[in-house]
């Protein structure tokens, strides 16, 4: 059977440290990863966004500063990605950019760090 990963991020760039730490403070249950000036959020169904949403509106940010990452990791050479209801609404209530990784991992093989 293929291997198939997908996941879904909140990815903010070239923001204040300060900045930062709202959106960081918005989401309390979601662990941030930090590289240079990116903030990435990993969000599914489960993150509560409506004080996500307050500081963003605040803050006035928009698909400048930050989008929705859709990733894929797969062994299949083939098929699509459909952007689940959340990430969705994450999209029509901030007006963020929409951005998609694919990564192809070879067929049938599953890659060293599977992450679940």
């Amino acid at each position: 059977m293929p291997y198939r990963k997908e996941r879904f991020r909140l990815r903010f760039r070239g923001l204040s440290k300060g900045v930062n730490q709202q959106i960081k403070a918005a989401l309390p249950g979601v662990v941030p990863k930090e590289r240079n000036d990116v903030l990435l959020l990993e969000i599914d169904q489960s993150v509560e966004m409506a004080a996500l949403y307050r500081v963003i509106s605040a803050l006035q940010l928009g698909p400048d500063n930050f989008e929705i990452l859709a990733s894929i990791v797969t062994s299949s050479d083939n098929g699509g990605i459909e952007l689940p209801g959340f990430a969705l609404d994450v999209i029509r209530k901030t007006r963020c950019g929409v951005g998609f990784s694919f990564v192809d991992v070879g067929p049938d093989e599953e890659p060293e760090n599977k992450r679940d």
